[in-house]
């Protein structure tokens, strides 16, 4: 039997993977976008987000760590 405290730390732990899953894609289309690979278009529709959201994340996402 699962316990509260497991199925708590269960679903948190899997939130978390998947969100560090979407920001590390979001990350990898602004690359492509900055390559010249793709349009800020392709991009944006690729990531599952509006033009204007894709350019906000753009704005947010510090290249030089990567």
């Amino acid at each position: 039997m699962t316990t509260a405290y497991g199925q708590l730390r269960k679903t948190t732990i899997t939130k978390g993977f998947f969100y560090g899953l979407s920001c590390s894609l979001k990350v990898l289309f602004v690359e492509k976008l900055q390559e010249g690979r793709v349009t800020i278009e392709e991009a944006a529709e690729d990531a599952g987000m509006t033009v204007e959201e894709f350019k906000k994340v753009m704005e947010n996402t510090s290249l030089q760590a990567v």
